[in-house]
């Protein structure tokens, strides 16, 4: 039987993922309208923060149904786990090199996003393609294979994105490093810890209930970790998101004739 506690805990988890979620809806859409930096940097990481929150809606709907009990709500067209690996990884590589004009080669990273949007829209608008118990373990684009791949590229495109803020950095001069570079590393230093805590508990999940024939997703606690690590993640990025905003806004007032040629290297 559930406790109060158990009450408690299930309700402290949808209010945290529902901040996770408002924040990065409202700071995604700013920047759309953000003048600083490389546009297409700042539309991939307002989409990345859109689809974000996209993701953390989907998470409430199929944990809790919430709040209407309403079982379409988790075939809503809003879960695309596998494109915020992409979106993060390009706006890293855009922020450090605006100049970089997207190849025919980069086609290949759609392949994994496009696909889930298409599997997605289509479960949403023919039901008699649902899965019946909602997610399929060998599937790719919603289930547990899906899980595997969002808990494997992420990570490696972190990677990715490192390895192009070390490029930039040997670009510069000894002791030049611009603060872009400084929140850039931040960015890859955070996300990389949030990930890995989420994969942490996803792999932990998979072990005990392969090999110990254990359902962790019985205990709250452990719903409420799991569900807490993607929020924290989604909040992260809203915060990093706050901050260059407000970095932003400060350039632009600052900005003058003889500081244009250093703030432009900032931005």
């Amino acid at each position: 039987m559930p406790t109060d506690f158990d009450h408690f805990l299930a309700l402290f988890t949808v209010i945290y993922q529902l901040l996770a979620m408002s924040a990065a809806l409202v700071i995604g859409t700013l920047f759309f309208f953000k003048r600083s930096g490389s546009q297409p940097a700042n539309w991939l990481y307002g989409a990345l923060l859109i689809l974000c929150a996209g993701v953390q809606l989907h998470f409430i709907f199929a944990a809790n149904q919430w709040p209407f009990n309403e079982p379409e709500w988790p075939y809503l067209p809003i879960y695309f786990s596998l494109s915020l690996p992409v979106l993060f990884f390009f706006h890293v590589k855009l922020t450090l090199f605006p100049d970089y004009r997207l190849k025919a080669s980069d086609a290949k990273h759609g392949i994994l996003p496009i696909g889930q949007m298409l599997y997605v829209w289509a479960i949403f608008l023919v039901t008699a393609w649902r899965i019946p118990g909602g997610r399929y373990f060998y599937n790719p684009f919603y289930g547990g294979l899906e899980q595997a791949l969002f808990i494997f590229l992420f990570p490696m495109y972190i990677v990715f994105g490192y390895q192009y803020y070390r490029a930039r950095k040997r670009a510069l001069k000894p002791g030049r490093e611009s603060r872009q570079l400084w929140y850039i590393h931040k960015l890859l230093k955070g996300t990389m810890l949030f990930v890995l805590a989420y994969a942490i508990l996803g792999i932990s999940d998979f072990i005990v209930h392969k090999f110990f024939y254990l359902d962790l997703r019985e205990q709250r606690w452990f719903l409420a970790l799991s569900a807490g690590s993607f929020s924290s993640l989604v909040i992260f990025f809203g915060v990093y998101g706050f901050q260059v905003l407000l970095w932003g806004r400060k350039l632009l007032k600052r900005r003058n004739p003889k500081t244009k040629e250093r703030q432009d290297a900032l931005s």
